[in-house]
């Protein structure tokens, strides 16, 4: 899928890009690049929107995201900014051939999709990276590679989001960014069909027909994983706030809806959820 274009700076004569980014947010648009991204959040937390799924990331994630795959950083503006450390190099790169690396560059054209770097080796990951950007580029690629092959295992990455909605054009790339920029911004209150549909000129019926065809689901169900996924953050996050009051501010009319649609993507209820992850946490504290 081609969302919005997004071309990485990238000189000729270096083979990993190193880019730091210090900003009020990260980049607030849907897009994909021809680069293999690695990404190490260093301050912000959001929601992550990698193909058609959203998933939560936050200080200290590692994420590697794979050529070409649609990927959204969404966060509201935070008092403290965000900072992210991020690697961009070519899968394609004739480095991979090397007999040495060809392991690598097996890796490289096998993976499809968005992987967390599992929490045992994220300090050593952060590490190198430091050292990669610290040094000069022409002293950076022995850093990498040895990044690489560590990250070659794959026991050591999660995936957690891959694409499987058909190609489609760049202009209905750019249509499709603008409802869902529209639904993560506006997900608190009711927003109709008629209403989002407006946002593409299309009337309901053709506009339930575009999207569904394009993203593999419906808008409603689009928006409810963005209501839901807030709803968690809330849930989690210590307030005196009580569930009714977190399902009204998610833009749900009424508890039952909200409970009824939390199983559905949760596969459990929103008290249920909440129990398991104090448990989980009180685990953690005891280890």
């Amino acid at each position: 899928m081609k969302i919005t274009a997004f071309t990485i700076p990238v000189p000729q004569d270096q083979t990993v890009i190193v880019k730091r980014e210090v900003d009020t947010q990260f980049y607030p648009h849907l897009h994909r690049h021809e680069e293999v991204q690695i990404t190490w959040v260093q301050r912000g937390a959001g929601a992550l929107l990698v193909g058609e799924q959203l998933h939560e990331f936050g200080p200290g994630d590692i994420l590697l995201f794979s050529a070409n795959l649609p990927h959204l950083f969404k966060n509201d503006l935070q008092a403290n900014g965000i900072v992210a450390l991020s690697l961009f190099f070519k899968k394609d790169h004739p480095l991979w051939q090397l007999p040495e690396l060809k392991q690598i560059g097996k890796f490289l054209e096998d993976i499809q999709g968005a992987f967390r770097v599992k929490t045992e080796i994220r300090d050593e990951i952060q590490a190198i990276m430091l050292d990669i950007e610290e040094r000069p580029a022409e002293l950076r690629l022995p850093l990498f590679i040895e990044l690489m092959q560590r990250l070659v295992r794959r026991s050591e990455l999660e995936l957690i989001g891959e694409s499987t909605v058909p190609l489609v054009s760049d202009q209905e790339g750019l249509r499709i960014n603008t409802v869902l920029q529209y639904a993560m911004h506006h997900f608190q209150r009711t927003i109709t069909l008629e209403e989002v549909a407006g946002q593409m000129h299309m009337v309901p019926g053709a506009f339930c027909r575009f999207f569904k065809k394009r993203t593999g689901k419906t808008f409603i169900r689009f928006l409810n994983e963005i209501r839901i996924r807030e709803a968690c953050r809330q849930l989690t996050t210590p307030s005196d706030l009580q569930i009714s009051e977190i399902a009204y501010s998610c833009g749900f009319k009424n508890v039952s809806s909200f409970n009824r649609v939390f199983r559905q993507i949760m596969g459990q209820s929103p008290s249920r959820y909440l129990a398991n992850m104090r448990e989980y946490e009180v685990g953690i504290g005891e280890s």
